[in-house]
């Protein structure tokens, strides 16, 4: 029998393809903003080094040695093997040397594409990483402490990610198996496609159309979300105002708000004439303030030094409504402004809705992992997040399931996912989709879910340790971006 939901899960199958039902290219969700709230196609899965025994030894933890009974010191380390259609959406690596310095990483990459004999990547790891083309800035660099590269790498039938011509120069541990392991960590985030889609391979000489698309998204990266013309008002204590009312159908494509007294602001949307919020959120974290507010720019969020701005395209079908409430217990100078458009983008709106939500909660030493969303509310995707956490959290993994299924993707340590190192060991960085803002005894981070969103059909959860074996107390507040089917 045919129901009312799965009818709406096929028609935002159909909506999330790019070009059609049978192709599909990473590099044009990239490089397009207007994509972001389109639900993407296939599952969000992870490989990753995360310590099997769960002992918080998450480096060295490879698929296999190769070839087979060879050892660490000489065997070639395979990272991830997949089966396609997919692609490659993000390689996150950090190491540590024997001298201790932080971070280094040794050897040689091979991505072996369609192929399991010759690699279309066979590149030094530091090369990889920012000096040769197309693996260059913004979409491979180095931050504070990590190697992020998010050059999409599709396949069509294989691929395989490989570490060779490590020289055994990685410092080493015990893992919790006996094992003496080298200090490698890495995650390589990844998208399956749905059988039968059409995925052009990854070549070093990329096509002239992606490469326009490259070029394209790397403007889009350098952008700065600049304050839009401001209006100010006073808010008296516990007043809620709104700030901008439309019907019809369009897009709030940037909120920019400025004030003193940001710590004491909520953000209150609501979507087509809802009575329940999609947004209900303080200010600080919706804009990624920090405890010590500094300058930033990023794809989503912003702060010129004068005012926050967000640029997460916002859709309505019907009706929106943005309201700000001055929750503190003196009046509040507000300077905002709302741009929308019913122009942009130029397709029929999207059936999904953005929503977010905020967790502030004191957590026990010993107590489960903190889930910062669970929702049912699909289909939909996760898309991002900006964490407010003590330093002892970084410590943990994040894991997210999808669809009541087992976790598809689990972490090596927060600052890992926040596409950092040690504890963001060479300080604060913003970079256009993830960065921290803030570093002391917490730390504010944020990251994006753009190309490696996770989508969902039915339900999501996403959960984060608070140390390697949940063993730090302290308050973690965050708030956690969305798109989701309205209700």
């Amino acid at each position: 029998m045919i129901t009312p939901v799965l009818i709406a899960i096929c028609i935002l199958f159909l909506l999330a393809l790019p070009v059609s039902a049978t192709e599909w290219d990473p590099y044009a969700e990239l490089a397009s903003p207007d994509t972001w709230d389109v639900l993407k196609p296939g599952q969000a899965l992870m490989f990753s080094g995360a310590d099997p025994s769960h002992k918080n030894m998450d480096s060295g933890n490879f698929l296999r040695i190769e070839p087979e009974g060879a050892t660490f010191e000489k065997g070639d380390w395979v990272l991830a093997e997949m089966r396609g259609p997919g692609s490659i959406t993000r390689i996150q690596m950090t190491g540590k040397n024997p001298e201790g310095e932080h971070p280094r990483i040794y050897g040689r990459i091979k991505i072996f594409v369609d192929s399991k004999d010759r690699p279309i990547v066979d590149l030094p790891m530091e090369d990889f990483y920012g000096k040769v083309k197309p693996f260059v800035p913004p979409f491979a660099t180095t931050t504070s402490g990590s190697y992020i590269c998010y050059l999409p790498i599709p396949f069509s039938r294989y691929c395989k990610v490989v570490v060779t011509d490590h020289q055994d120069r990685f410092a080493r541990r015990v893992n919790g198996l006996g094992q003496t392991i080298p200090h490698l960590y890495y995650q390589i985030c990844w998208r399956k496609a749905p059988a039968g889609v059409k995925v052009e391979p990854f070549t070093m000489g990329i096509s002239p159309t992606r490469e326009r698309l490259v070029k394209q998204v790397a403007e889009w990266f350098e952008r700065t979300p600049r304050a839009l013309d401001l209006k100010s008002a006073i808010w008296r204590p516990g007043e809620t105002l709104e700030v901008y009312s439309a019907k019809g159908r369009s897009v709030i494509e940037q909120i920019s708000v400025a004030s003193q007294n940001i710590a004491n602001l909520r953000i209150i949307i609501h979507w087509d004439g809802s009575d329940k919020p999609a947004v209900d959120v303080p200010a600080w974290t919706f804009f990624a303030a920090g405890l010590e507010p500094r300058p930033f720019k990023s794809l989503a969020l912003g702060f010129d030094g004068k005012a926050y701005s967000c640029r997460f395209p916002m859709p309505f079908e019907k009706s929106a409504r943005v309201a700000i409430k001055n929750t503190g217990s003196e009046e509040a100078t507000v300077s905002v402004a709302v741009k929308s458009s019913d122009d942009w983008p130029k397709r029929s709106v999207s059936p999904l809705r953005f929503h977010a939500r905020e967790i502030d909660q004191k957590v026990a030493a010993g107590a489960p992992d903190l889930t910062i969303l669970n929702t049912k509310n699909g289909p939909g995707q996760y898309v991002g997040v900006v964490l407010c956490l003590p330093m002892g959290f970084l410590e943990g993994n994040e894991s997210i399931s999808v669809d009541g299924g087992k976790p598809c993707w689990v972490g090596t340590g927060t600052e890992d996912y926040f596409n950092g190192g040690w504890y963001f060991c060479f300080g604060p960085y913003d970079y256009p989709l993830s960065g921290c803002i803030h570093l002391g005894d917490y730390v504010t981070a944020y990251r994006y879910h753009l190309v490696d969103a996770a989508p969902f059909a039915k339900s999501i959860k996403v959960t984060l340790q608070h140390g390697g074996e949940n063993e730090i107390a302290g308050r973690a507040r965050d708030v956690v971006f969305s798109y989701e089917t309205p209700r």
